[in-house]
């Protein structure tokens, strides 16, 4: 039995205002429970935040997204697949995030933390230095392209630092 997830959420870096994001983005939904990971699917994000994706898994998860430069979050709490339709919309409050871990993009709209280019749930030294490679190497777009404006530069270096220690808060 296959059930739609459609969801809403913002990068915050990419995020423009207005509800709309600079570019499309690759989200990753994962069905978590406490031993792990049950199903992973990927999806476009498009420029409003919203994606659909379609899981074969059926139970209670925890719900967990994120894009290529974003802190990880999970549904606040859990939902169930079970062949229906789940509508989530996590820009409505910070507290749609598991632990609150979202930043306010704009007044009443909340984003994922942009900054994690390496995917290791940390904004740290090591995203720096991913950072500063592309940098250094004149990169188009990419994880580092925290703004999603299609060049790696000193723009995105500020995103980063006013992020740095911010980590994955987890039901788990």
């Amino acid at each position: 039995m296959t059930t739609v997830i459609n969801l809403k959420l913002f990068a915050q870096g990419a995020y423009t205002g207005s509800g709309e994001m600079a570019a499309e983005q690759t989200v990753t939904v994962t069905a978590h429970v406490s031993n792990g990971i049950v199903e992973t699917q990927t999806a476009t994000l498009a420029t409003d935040g919203t994606c659909s994706v379609e899981f074969e898994a059926e139970g209670i998860f925890y719900l967990g997204v994120r894009t290529q430069n974003t802190l990880q979050v999970f549904t606040a709490g859990t939902v169930t697949l079970n062949g229906t339709t789940v509508n989530y919309d996590f820009t409505t409050a910070a507290e749609q995030a598991y632990g609150d871990n979202q930043v306010e993009a704009e007044s009443g709209v909340f984003a994922l933390y942009s900054g994690d280019i390496d995917g290791s749930g940390t904004i740290d030294a090591m995203d720096y230095d991913a950072w500063e490679t592309a940098y250094n190497n004149s990169e188009m777009g990419g994880a580092a392209d925290l703004n999603s404006d299609g060049f790696v530069d000193s723009s995105d270096y500020v995103i980063y630092e006013a992020n740095i220690g911010k980590s994955v808060v987890s039901p788990f």
